[in-house]
């Protein structure tokens, strides 16, 4: 043992870690008919990243930093990144390449 701490998160990546796992665990619905839960950010950004799949996107770069630190939690992370995989592909992350056809409405 070379008496080196063991990678660990500080408390402030320890709170986005349970948020984010918090976040992509919550139930929602994400199909044409469903709608996504609240916490997941479409208005930040306009015009060209207010969907939902920036923030779904957005959510995954923390999960890569923080499993490189602690890679021990891979379930955790593996879990969290499963939900983020599966919203992805679903309806709801490419609403504006289903519904936005034709001309610019305010070209």
């Amino acid at each position: 043992m070379t008496g080196r701490k063991a990678p660990a998160l500080d408390d402030r990546s320890l709170g986005w870690l349970r948020y984010l796992h918090r976040k992509a665990t919550t139930p929602d619905n994400w199909d044409r008919d469903g709608q996504p839960h609240p916490h997941w950010d479409n208005t930040t950004g306009p015009p060209m990243f207010s969907w939902h799949r920036f923030d779904l996107v957005d959510s995954s770069y923390a999960v890569a930093l923080m499993c490189d630190r602690t890679p021990a939690w891979r379930e955790v992370y593996s879990e969290i990144l499963d939900e983020l995989i599966a919203r992805h592909t679903s309806w709801w992350a490419a609403e504006d390449w289903m519904t936005q056809f034709g001309p610019d409405p305010d070209r």
